[in-house]
């Protein structure tokens, strides 16, 4: 994997209460909550796991356990207890509930694409290659837990809590797997929002909640606790690395410099050098990977930095000079070395003037 800078769960309890009022408490600042941080240096499997679409999954080190004071999770913000209230009554109206236990259900984002990858694991694609899996109990079924957070009537029922106060929840673990081997030595992980905690107290017994639909895009906003990946990058055993144009192993910088913002047409190009140590020549597939928006081209887009909402697109190819072969996703043959060359064309009419900024990642992997 190499970086490109061109130009610069759902987890839902419901409860067992007398209450007349069902509500889920919500995060009060959407940009808080569950953040995941993966080890920087860690194992690939040599044996993949056969998903049941019959895609091989290799699992990358062992899975992580999230739990209070795990080294891998931080949990920040506050929590609005009546979130959104199930209730004609109003959010000031009779009794809230629970007084005991509770159901809970971990589901990702359905806006993610979903597979099986065995009977217990369901897995989620935050890249085209890079799956995380959770136990396909716990996403798919509520299951009984106790959560007492924001139980209570309306004069003992907290208004705001701490978003640790939902740590009956813990520990639970995520799985992240590849579907295509690496070549080079890094693996970028996206910031991906994963889903979030939702916690549902329910004044119609154990065992009820809203229906599970894991295809629902979360919003974060509306879940109790977000869950995100941060950004990272993963080292794993590999036989070959990379070197830049502009001197950094592990990230292309592309800059256009200054251009003019009423009529611009610019290409700037860059090289990388894939350096391996293989017996025989070897098949090799590089393909770049970025989150397109409605641009019908689907072209990279790039961000104003002073105003996200200002958008322009830089066409981004990958070229072999030797084969001519040239596009988004190539295939080429390596031994001992190889350079390819990554293009990146800006052209536009009357943009808003500033700095924009975007990113892709270049993967490698066995073709």
């Amino acid at each position: 994997m190499l970086r490109l800078l061109p130009a610069a769960v759902l987890i839902t309890g419901i409860t067992n209460t007398s209450s007349r009022a069902d509500y889920i408490p919500y995060i009060v600042n959407p940009a808080d909550g569950y953040l995941v941080r993966l080890n920087s240096n860690t194992t690939l499997s040599e044996i993949p796991i056969k998903g049941a679409d019959g895609v091989n999954y290799y699992q990358i080190g062992p899975a992580i356990t999230l739990g209070a004071g795990s080294t891998n999770l931080s949990i920040t913000g506050q929590v609005k207890c009546l979130g959104k209230v199930y209730s004609a009554l109003g959010p000031n109206q009779g009794t809230y509930g629970p007084i005991d236990g509770s159901n809970h259900n971990f589901a990702i984002n359905g806006s993610l694409q979903r597979t099986i990858i065995s009977g217990t694991m369901v897995g989620y694609y935050v890249t085209k290659n890079l799956v995380v899996g959770i136990d396909y109990s716990i996403s798919t079924h509520w299951n009984k837990k106790s959560i007492y957070t924001c139980s209570g009537t309306n004069s003992s029922r907290p208004e705001v809590v701490s978003a640790s106060a939902f740590n009956e929840v813990l520990p639970f673990k995520l799985s992240f797997f590849l579907v295509n081997k690496p070549v080079d030595n890094q693996l970028y992980i996206p910031q991906t929002d994963l889903g979030g905690l939702q916690v549902y107290f329910s004044s119609r017994g154990a065992d009820y909640g809203p229906a599970i639909n894991p295809t629902s895009p979360a919003i974060m906003s509306q879940t109790t606790i977000p869950l995100r990946l941060a950004p990272s990058v993963i080292n794993i055993p590999s036989s070959c690395k990379t070197s830049t144009s502009t001197g950094t192993g592990g990230q292309l910088e592309i800059r256009h410099g200054t251009l003019n913002s009423l009529n611009y047409d610019n290409t700037v190009k860059e090289k990388i050098t894939y350096s391996c140590n293989f017996s025989a020549l070897t098949k090799v597939r590089l393909r770049l990977d970025y989150t397109p928006d409605t641009d019908p081209q689907k072209r990279l887009p790039m961000i104003n930095t002073s105003d996200k909402t200002k958008v322009i697109y830089s066409d981004l190819n990958i070229t072999d000079e030797s084969t001519g072969q040239s596009g988004k996703e190539i295939n080429i043959n390596i031994r001992d070395s190889k350079t390819v060359t990554i293009n990146s064309h800006l052209k536009g009419t009357n943009s808003e003037a500033g700095h924009y900024q975007g990113s892709a990642w270049l993967i490698a992997t066995y073709d």
